[in-house]
């Protein structure tokens, strides 16, 4: 509700709306996401991807049919 309230699941949803038009690009080999908005911990923060090679990157870049999904690396 404290997300609702103060606006950032309006946010993590505009993050992710955009992370799947990329996604949906057949255009687009390769895509590194900079991290999702909001707290990680919190109940509605499962996961998101991570800088280099992980389950959830794979599996993500198999499913969209990409060569590599991930995090950008932070300068």
């Amino acid at each position: 509700m404290a997300w609702l309230l103060k606006g950032e699941a309006s946010a993590y949803k505009q993050a992710w709306e955009e992370r799947l038009e990329i996604l949906h690009d057949d255009s687009v080999r390769e895509v590194f996401f900079a991290p999702l908005p909001g707290y990680p911990g919190e109940m509605i923060y499962y996961t998101d991807f991570q800088v280099g090679e992980n389950w959830v990157n794979s599996a993500c870049a198999r499913y969209y049919d990409k060569d590599y999904v991930g995090l950008e690396e932070k300068p």
